[in-house]
Order: C-alpha cells, then sequence, then structure tokens
C-alpha cells in the first residue's frame, strides 16, 4: 500500500515495498544500527551473488533507491552495481540530544548520494539516538532551520560559540559601519553593540556600489541603498534580504562598510578584520560561483530544484541524501582565495550556502537541512577535507605552551595561507593582518612585524611550504615576501 510525506510543504507518494530477491535477504535494521548496537561479525560492505541491475523503472523499491542516488546514472540507462557499504556519518546528536555513530548506505566504487532511514522510522531501531533524514523546501533553504541552529547554539553552547568577542585588537571601532537592511541605509556604528552577521564571498572584478568619501552622506540616508539597489551584485543583494528574513537588522558587507577611498580607515579596518568577524553573530559564506555576481544559492531559487527519493524496504522509509559539502568546498573559488583564509578563522558560526543546501557550522557543531545530525568531531581547531575550521584563533592558550603553541599555529595558517591565490599583489600582507593582529593579543603573545613572528624572527625567515619545489615562485614560500 502507497504512502505519503509532507514536510515543509513538500508532499511526496510513497510506492507500496516490493524487493527483489537479493535485496530481501538484507537486514536492514541490524545494518543500519549504530556500532555500538551491531552484531560484531556484520561485515561493513556486502556482495549480491548477482550485479543489481539498478534503473528508476526496477520493479524493486530498494533497486530503484539505490539508482536515484547515483550522481553518474544516465536517463532509462540501467547501472550495475555489484556491491554496497554501510559507513559511520560520524559522532551524531540528534533532537533526543543523544549522541551516537549511525550507519548510511553507498554503493561501493560509484559517485553518488548516501542513504539513510527517513523520519522518525529510525526510532523502529528501538532507540531514539539515530540519525534520520528530512525533506527539504525544493526551491528556497529554510529559514526557520538557521532560527533554530541558532537559538540551539546561543544557548547550550554558551562559553564556546559565546556572544562575547575573544578579540580585543584596540581597533575598538571595528566594524566603523554597518548596513542597516531594515532601513536600507549605511549605519555608522561608534562605540554601539550590534547584533550583526557578515558576509564572506569572492569579489571578482564585478562593479558594484562601495562606500566612499564623495557618497558617504548620501548612504546614511534612510532608503538611499533601495534607491541604489540595482547597482549592488546579486550576492549582496542577497545576503541583504536573508538577513531580512530571519530578522536580523543589520549586516556588514566589506565594500559597503568600509570607505574604499580613505587610505587610513581602510588600514585600520584591514588590521581590524579580526574583530569584524569575530563579533559578528554569524557569517554568510558564498560557497559557489567565481564572483559577486552569483549570488546566494537557497536565498534565490536554486537552478535546479532539489528532490530526494524516498522508497519503502523491510518496513523503513529510507531516502537519499544530498551530496556533502566536502564536494562544494572542494570545487569552490571562495576556498582558495587569500581573504577568505581569516574570514573563516575569526568567524564564530558560519552559514555556507552551496547549490545543494545550507550548513549551519560553529564552535562545537555542525548541521544541515536534508537530516537531522549534529557533526560532533568537526570541533574548534579541528581538520575538515585537509583546511582550517573557524575557532584555531579564537581559543585561549595555557601561559606553559604559549609560545611554542603559538608558533605551531603561525606555521600552519602560513602553510594553508601560502596556497591562497590573491586578486592584487597589495593583498598578500593585507588579507594576513587579521591574523597578525590576533596572534599578538595576550591570549597568544605572539606578535609579528610585517607578517613574521618577532620571537622566531631568524628562524621563521628559513621557513618554507614542503609542497612548493624550491625553483618555484619564492614570494609564495616565504611569509616575509607579503610586505615586498
Amino acid at each position: 500500500m502507497a504512502t505519503t510525506v509532507s514536510e515543509f510543504g513538500t508532499t511526496r507518494s510513497i510506492p507500496e515495498e516490493r524487493l527483489c530477491s537479493q535485496c530481501s535477504k538484507l537486514n536492514l535494521r541490524q545494518y543500519l544500527a549504530p556500532v555500538t548496537l551491531r552484531l560484531w561479525n556484520l561485515p561493513d560492505i556486502v556482495s549480491f551473488d548477482h550485479d543489481l541491475q539498478v534503473s528508476p523503472s526496477s520493479e524493486c523499491s530498494l533497486c530503484r533507491l539505490l539508482s536515484s542516488g547515483l550522481s553518474s546514472r544516465q536517463v532509462n540507462v540501467p547501472e550495475r552495481i555489484n556491491k554496497i557499504r554501510f559507513e559511520e556519518l560520524g559522532q551524531t546528536e540528534t533532537l533526543s540530544g543523544y549522541p551516537t555513530a549511525s550507519i548510511c548506505i553507498a554503493p561501493c566504487g560509484k559517485n553518488g548520494q548516501r542513504l539513510v532511514p527517513y523520519g522518525r522510522d529510525t526510532f523502529r531501531f528501538g532507540a531514539r539516538r539515530y540519525t534520520y533524514g528530512r525533506m527539504v523546501q525544493p526551491n528556497h533553504a529554510s529559514r526557520d532551520l538557521v532560527h533554530q541552529w541558532l537559538e540551539r547554539c546561543k544557548h547550550e553552547h554558551r562559553g564556546v560559540c559565546s556572544d562575547t568577542p575573544t578579540a580585543s585588537t584596540g581597533h575598538d571601532s571595528a566594524p566603523e559601519y554597518v548596513i542597516d537592511v531594515q532601513e536600507m541605509r549605511i549605519h555608522h556604528v561608534g562605540l554601539e553593540k550590534l547584533d550583526y552577521l557578515a558576509l564572506s564571498y569572492v569579489w571578482g572584478s564585478v562593479p558594484t556600489l562601495q562606500l566612499l568619501k564623495g557618497n558617504r552622506l548620501e548612504l546614511v540616508k534612510p532608503g538611499s541603498l533601495s534607491d541604489r539597489f540595482d547597482e549592488l551584485p546579486a550576492v549582496v543583494r542577497d545576503a541583504v534580504s536573508f538577513t531580512k528574513d530571519i530578522d536580523y537588522k543589520f549586516l556588514w558587507v566589506d565594500t559597503l562598510c568600509i570607505c574604499q577611498d580613505d587610505a587610513e580607515t581602510k588600514e585600520r579596518q584591514i588590521a581590524g578584520m579580526n574583530t569584524v568577524y569575530d563579533r559578528a553573530t554569524m557569517t554568510l559564506v558564498a560557497l559557489e560561483g567565481h564572483d559577486a555576481s552569483y549570488g546566494l544559492s537557497g536565498v534565490r531559487p536554486y537552478e535546479t530544484p532539489r528532490f530526494q527519493h524516498v522508497e519503502n524496504a523491510h518496513q523503513l522509509r529510507m531516502m537519499t541524501l544530498m551530496p556533502n559539502i566536502s564536494e562544494s568546498l572542494e570545487r569552490s573559488v571562495w576556498r582558495t582565495r587569500a581573504w577568505t583564509f581569516q574570514e573563516e578563522q575569526f568567524s564564530r558560526r558560519i552559514l555556507f550556502f552551496t547549490k545543494y543546501q545550507m550548513y549551519f557550522r560553529c564552535q562545537i557543531s555542525t548541521y544541515c537541512e536534508d537530516r537531522f545530525e549534529d557533526c560532533l568531531k568537526v570541533h574548534v581547531g579541528g581538520y575538515l577535507d585537509g583546511s582550517f575550521q573557524n575557532g584555531l584563533l579564537r581559543r585561549s592558550v595555557p601561559d606553559v605552551y604559549l609560545s611554542a603553541t603559538a608558533s605551531r599555529i603561525w606555521m600552519r595558517m602560513v602553510e594553508d595561507y601560502s596556497k591562497r591565490s590573491f586578486g592584487r599583489e597589495s593583498d598578500r600582507y593585507d588579507a594576513f593582518a587579521g591574523i597578525e593582529s590576533q596572534l599578538k593579543q595576550d591570549n597568544f603573545q605572539y606578535p609579528c612585524i610585517l607578517g613574521m613572528p618577532i620571537k622566531h624572527l631568524v628562524r621563521e625567515l628559513y621557513w618554507h611550504h614542503l609542497e612548493v619545489p624550491n625553483d618555484a615562485n619564492r614570494k609564495a614560500r616565504r611569509i616575509a615576501s607579503y610586505s615586498s
């Protein structure tokens, strides 16, 4: 008998369960149980006696589901699968608040989406400690979920994702300006303490309205940005709309919140980038596109409406997950640029916009739209896909380890930073200035001059990147050259 599922305004009819002889032999409930509850002799990889020929028109529910999850599948062309893998999704925490290790299905040797139980069907395993999938809106990202993630972080992660800034650079006016998205004007901050969002994106060569000495008096007037809204690139327009949607009043964007032709102010603000992003309640990251013309996926309708396949199998509703964020990070221009490195480092909370869904990451947890999952192993100072996570420079360091730890942090920062690309040669040092400002603070006491640590100046002058050949561009190898 067919069933229906309905969530976020999406209703789907699910055909009744019908399994082929090979899929019927699988006991999904045993395989999908957390590692601590699985039978000890259950393998992680299960081979079939004969290759499964999976396609959208398969009579078998599980074969249809496996077919829908294959990204390489051609329309109406059967795909062969000879084995499937049951793999951990990592340490997770569902709405019941208990951590666990959850299992998903993935075809071996195939690029595709993972499969998990849908919704509360996971409770049939006998416990509520499971990661389970949920439906997403086809065309837009869920603003309600962002509200939930923010509130949960604020109330449950106090002392780590605290709203009390850790940066104290002496740039007490940073940020100097923010965008008031309700009055649609530039707002001078002064000594006010404001809750604001920040935007991190790749500017590129896209023309945009900028804050200048000549238009500063005009842009602080209510409605001035509404009159010139079309002069803003897509990513800024979307960020303004999203800030309104989640009931925040202020947004920080570099082109409109730093006076671009005021050299003294600009230099001060660049040196205070650690403060700007540290004080932001959350940073919006445009992970897609090559420049500011692309916009925020999910704020504007997705280019391809999102679809999750759901089938009945072994008295469970199983569904496809969206591609992991690692796929978006690997091809993202944003992750290769110099300026975005410190922006990621200093942000206490980040909301990534990908072409598949939103990912929320704070100092403790990671959430996403298509499943109830809290990836606890992505923590402060951790690594994901070989790159730094936000928060390493936000921690306090024990005094006894202070100098050695700060030195290691500097080295690791430079190793990652030196792989990044620059729009202009002058960016080479400027985009590192916020990190330099943070390292001189009391919790690190590791002052630098032109990017070089004073305490170990002679030693660090000999630093070089092991991944860069000796005959390669030496400017990419030595932090000292950032000032050249």
